[in-house]
């Protein structure tokens, strides 16, 4: 089940046994011991090793020590999950039971209806430090903004974060990343979690949904920063008497319009005339008694952001005139979600 599989513990055997050999290779030839070790051990095989296991071991006169003494220590070294394995090789069918004697009465006495449950979440929490970081977002427009701009901005953590390949799903949203959250937590996932919703009033509305108190230590809940270009962004409201159309006002569009195409950079919101493209505002959520925004024109931004990331590609030096602060941001909240 974690991965120790009769074919892994006869490769490590065999590499093991090999390893012997070559280093009698090296000894003095008129010990004794190490004699009868490298004259055993000259054709000597994983089916033979498991044999002996089953037989109790070689005899002394044979190997130059206790014989069982002389089995184990093949597998001594490894890791004690798939040294038990290896063991298992010989005796398949046997029942493995752990001996908890040894534990003496104090404070420190596990409770042992939770002693393997516990056990396995440390070696989850230990294995989750030399995986890599997984980020979920709310739809693959993030991640096709977000990874190339990793690469570019931070080459050097590219290795350590890998956001999921939402491939040719259709659009998630905020609802939707709740759900995967949820999964991704009752399936036990070993990697440490980072879920990272838009800056918007639907994420809140689902990020309240959600209880938090009750995931694991590895999974962490964040949403797109507030930005300061977004504290005073134009805004587009609904037809009125004097304007049917809408009017343009200035607000504060942090937690009400921050999807990913606000983070982009001046340079991409910036319309030609030198206005923002605005937020327009969509629905009234009952649940958070706010107004959803959105900015207009999504597919024009990104395309400019995407020309605007291969012209950075071409040639880096261009990044000092262009506009990551925003994209930086969301890449900061992630790289520091478990700090």
């Amino acid at each position: 089940m974690m991965g120790f599989t009769a074919p892994l513990a006869r490769d490590y055997l065999a590499e093991c046994i090999e390893n012997d050999r070559e280093r009698n290779e090296n000894l003095d030839p008129e010990l004794k011991t190490y004699a009868l070790d490298a004259t055993y051990l000259l054709n000597y095989s994983v089916d033979d090793w498991i044999e002996d296991f089953k037989a109790g071991g070689p005899s002394p006169e044979e190997v130059g020590m206790n014989g069982m003494r002389w089995v184990v220590r093949h597998i001594d070294y490894m890791d004690e999950r798939l040294a038990l394995r290896t063991a298992l090789l010989a005796v398949p069918d046997a029942q493995v039971t752990v001996d908890l004697d040894f534990i003496e009465e104090s404070k420190h006495e596990p409770e042992l209806a939770t002693l393997c449950s516990t056990s396995l979440n440390r070696l989850r929490e230990e294995g989750a430090a030399h995986a890599p970081l997984v980020v979920l977002t709310e739809g693959k427009t993030d991640v096709e903004i977000l990874r190339p701009s990793l690469e570019l901005l931070a080459p050097h953590l590219v290795d350590f974060i890998k956001f999921m390949d939402y491939g040719g799903r259709p659009p998630g949203g905020a609802s939707t990343l709740v759900n995967t959250v949820r999964a991704f937590a009752a399936a036990g996932i070993a990697n440490r979690v980072v879920a990272i919703f838009d800056n918007d009033t639907a994420a809140s509305d689902a990020i309240r949904k959600l209880d938090q108190g009750k995931l694991p230590n590895n999974i962490q809940v964040r949403q797109y920063p507030p930005l300061e270009i977004a504290a005073r962004y134009p805004t587009l409201g609904p037809p009125t008497e004097d304007s049917l159309k809408g009017q343009i006002a200035l607000a504060d569009v942090n937690g009400l319009a921050g999807s990913i195409e606000l983070y982009l950079g001046r340079d991409v919101l910036e319309r030609p005339d030198g206005i923002l493209s605005p937020v327009q505002w969509r629905s009234y959520i009952e649940g958070s008694r706010s107004y959803q925004g959105e900015v207009m024109g999504k597919v024009k931004l990104q395309e400019k952001f995407k020309a605007k990331m291969d012209a950075a590609l071409r040639d880096k030096s261009v990044l000092e005139s262009q506009d990551w602060s925003g994209v930086q941001a969301i890449i900061d909240v992630i790289i520091t979600a478990f700090d």
